[in-house]
């Protein structure tokens, strides 16, 4: 019997599917936040331990999609995958930081 299957790996998506979709809402959360004028910190706080667990998913995955593959070695780093995903995420909030910083609206309308 396989230790991983199809239906894991399928499992496996639909959590970074979720996962995708409460990133989203987050950044949501802190432009409305940040636009109203609250501090952010602990939003912020909240948003790299979301960062940090989409990383722990995407590797699972990974491992699931290597397994079924009879693969023993990432197609990619981790550690590279990882510094794209958290270049996004400080992006996305610099941008946020500075459309509050200007007191603007509509920061990530279409996300």
């Amino acid at each position: 019997m396989a230790l991983v299957s199809n239906g894991h790996l399928a499992l496996a998506r639909r959590h970074l599917g979720t996962a995708d979709r409460c990133l989203v809402r987050q950044l949501h959360v802190l432009s409305t936040l940040g636009a109203l004028g609250v501090d952010l910190s602990l939003a912020e706080s909240i948003f790299e331990a979301m960062l940090h667990n989409h990383t722990l998913l995407t590797e699972h995955k990974e491992l699931i999609e290597r397994a079924l593959n009879h693969e023993t070695k990432p197609a990619e780093s981790h550690d590279a995958a990882r510094l794209k995903l958290n270049d996004e995420a400080t992006a996305l909030l610099s941008k946020l930081k500075l459309h509050n910083h200007k007191e603007t609206e509509g920061c990530f309308i279409g996300l």
